[in-house]
Formats: structure tokens, sequence, C-alpha cells
């Protein structure tokens, strides 16, 4: 996963001391590329593999039990769903106390940049919207509702092809439908 660098904030609680970490022996942090409410995203690289990768962290703050909690669902939402539109998770962990999810590196624009822009069609919004619903029809599939899709959380890649491919990221507030386990949002609680 990629977000835009001019998505990047520093740190409000001192200096970053990720970067240089290593995680499980193998994925080296690198530095820090985007942060939301629930984490912080860095690039990384696979040791042994040379391999980018992106690297989320689960920021402390709040009800640490269930934040959490919602970051191993998406860990196992992400890991249980196989789509070329779907960010992949490589592993999950924890080093220091400090939960991670290592994932897929992406990069492009975020839908949410390409609104407005002259090089949005309506025959390339179509086609967008297009491949945005067939990835949510795969989640849907195996019980998993997203609950928090908006244009940031959508990457249009970069691509030689001419053809636009799309990720979505951030299942964070993501719903598993298997039956299992306790629902952790209230009910009429917003999220987001």
């Amino acid at each position: 996963m990629s977000l835009p660098s001019d998505s990047v904030e520093p740190t409000e609680d001192g200096p970053d001391l990720r970067p240089g970490k290593l995680l499980a022996g193998r994925y080296l942090v690198e530095e820090l590329i985007g942060k939301g409410g629930m984490g912080a995203v860095y690039r990384g690289l696979h040791l042994e593999l040379g391999e980018p990768l992106a690297i989320k962290f689960l920021l402390d703050s709040g009800n640490a039990t269930i934040r959490r909690t919602r970051f191993r669902r998406e860990a196992v939402a992400l890991a249980r769903l196989r789509h070329p539109g779907i960010v992949s998770v490589i592993d999950f962990g924890e080093e220091d106390g400090e939960l991670y999810m290592v994932m897929e590196l992406v990069h492009g624009s975020t839908l949410g940049e390409l609104v407005g822009s002259s090089e949005l069609t309506l025959a390339r919004t179509l086609d967008i919207f297009d491949r945005i619903l067939q990835a949510l029809e795969a989640a849907h599939a195996q019980g998993i509702v997203h609950r928090d899709l908006k244009p940031a959380n959508i990457m249009v890649l970069d691509s030689e092809d001419g053809v636009d491919h799309v990720k979505i990221l951030d299942f964070g507030l993501a719903r598993l439908d298997d039956g299992t386990g306790p629902r952790l949002t209230a009910t009429g609680a917003v999220q987001g």
C-alpha cells in the first residue's frame, strides 16, 4: 500500500523511532508514507527477498482493547480476500507490544486526488467504478463489508498498459459476517 506523500503527518508524541526497526527478523521499516486515524503506514523492505512493501502500525490512542481487536480483524479480513482490486496482506504480528500488518506496496493516486481533474472522464470514471464494484462483490461474497469506502481509500494504480487498476485500502472498520465474535460498534455509534 502506498499513500500520497502530502498525507504524511509528523508524529504528535515526539520523534518517530520506527524507521530502521526490524520486524520478525525480515521486515525493515523505512519511511513514513501515510497516517490516518487508526494507523501509520511505512514503506518497508523484505530483507530476504529484496521486495518493497507497506507496513501498517496501529496507533496507540482511545480504547486500546477495541482498537487492537479491530486491527486484528482488518488483518484477518484482508488475508481472507484474494482479489486484484483489494490490497493484499502478507503478514501480521506484534513486536515490542506494537501490532503491525505487512501489505503489498502499491503506487498511484487516490480516487479523491483524481476527482475533479480533467484526467477523469466519464468513461474512465465508469471503468474505475466497475472495478471497485467487482472488488466489493468479492469481499461481500466472503462475508466482509468495508464500511468506510471513500475516495481516499481507493488507489488508482500507476499503469503502463493504459488500463486503470484499482486497489481498495483500509478495511479497519470492516465487518466480518462469519457469525463469530462480538460486534465492536455499538448500535447508533458513528465510526470513521
